[in-house]
């Protein structure tokens, strides 16, 4: 099946659920992008506190958001007159299963870390569940 059909107001609402998911995930990888960061200077600080020579250079990259990505979708659905909407399977892929965003893949191998941290911080007695940080 290349094509399928849907109520608009169905698509709507699991496009805005998506939203909603994708927003959630991105603040929980900025809190714990800042938390990875914040640790990894402080490390840096007392190694060069205690007058270690220290060749330190940090790779993190901050979160990135698409939150814009699915206003665009949302905004479109809500502005047509059609009352079902036709989706090809890479769209249904995207809006429906929120997996085929050309940033998909990309965005789940750079954010999964920062939000496996900031779970970690959530999660009761998080000193032991804190994941090692990578130097």
């Amino acid at each position: 099946m290349e094509k399928v059909r849907l109520k608009k107001d169905q698509l709507l609402k699991i496009l805005h659920n998506n939203r909603e998911i994708h927003a959630q995930q991105y603040t929980d990888a900025v809190e714990g992008f800042y938390a990875t960061v914040r640790e990894k200077l402080g490390e840096l600080h007392s190694r060069l506190e205690s007058k270690e020579l220290v060749a330190y250079h940090m790779n993190e990259v901050p979160p990135e958001s698409h939150v814009k990505d699915y206003d665009r979708a949302i905004k479109k659905l809500e502005m047509t007159l059609d009352t079902e909407i036709e989706l090809a399977d890479h769209e249904f892929a995207q809006y429906v299963e929120n997996t085929g965003w050309d940033w998909s893949h990309h965005w789940q191998m750079s954010n999964s870390k920062y939000v496996a941290v900031s779970a970690a911080m959530k999660a009761p007695n998080n000193a032991s569940a804190r994941p090692a940080l990578k130097r």
